[in-house]
């Protein structure tokens, strides 16, 4: 991925703006491009959708759920949508729906991003694959845990990798402590990575909010 590219984000937690977006100019300082954020609920989804007809932008970030809305509305009022190189989503887990909408209507990749509002990052999909992610072992540690609340064993194979829930524990959070938090999503967990080979603790079979 591009830093210098310009990178769009969609978001319902953004500041309130006036007119189209907050433009935040790139920096060769952060090593970030231009970046345009947009309140999503100051405008409708047929207004996003003129928005993203004449805003170039490299990648977009935003809800999966809520983003698939928004390509079912450009599809039904046959609107054409520039390509973007990624879809860079967070929230809910992104579905296959979406993942075959995006690079259809936008040439689109669809990278997701594991997150919790707690603590941020917690795995991030791998670049070779759909089904797999790479768990951010500089923030979080987590387990997977059984109905019992054992520690699911982390396989070498998905085909053998035991389901359980998610726990949390949060690294650099030193004010209020996150220690073993269900967040209330489900997975599976290996010890490397089969998509792309990566020797990191990598979760499979992820359902989001479950």
């Amino acid at each position: 991925r591009n830093p210098y590219a310009t990178h769009a984000c969609i978001a319902d937690d953004l500041p309130a703006h006036d007119g189209e977006h907050i433009t935040v100019p790139a920096s060769l300082e952060n090593g970030m491009g231009a970046q345009l954020l947009r309140h999503q609920n100051q405008f409708t989804r047929l207004g996003h959708l003129e928005w993203l007809q004449h805003t170039r932008m490299d990648y977009l970030t935003t809800t999966p759920q809520w983003f698939e809305a928004v390509l079912n509305d450009a599809r039904l009022h046959h609107i054409e949508l520039p390509e973007i190189r990624q879809l860079l989503t967070y929230g809910a887990t992104a579905p296959s729906t979406l993942r075959t909408k995006a690079r259809k209507q936008l040439g689109a990749s669809v990278r997701h991003r594991y997150t919790c509002l707690e603590c941020g990052p917690l795995a991030f999909q791998c670049p070779r694959s759909d089904d797999f992610y790479h768990v951010a072992v500089a923030n979080v540690l987590l387990e997977v845990v059984d109905a019992a609340g054992q520690p699911c064993p982390a396989a070498d194979d998905a085909s053998t990798a035991q389901t359980g829930r998610v726990l949390v524990t949060a690294l650099h959070q030193y004010a209020t402590p996150m220690l073993r938090h269900d967040i209330g999503d489900r997975a599976a967990l290996l010890n490397h990575c089969p998509g792309c080979g990566l020797d990191l603790p990598t979760l499979c079979r992820l359902l989001q909010n479950v």
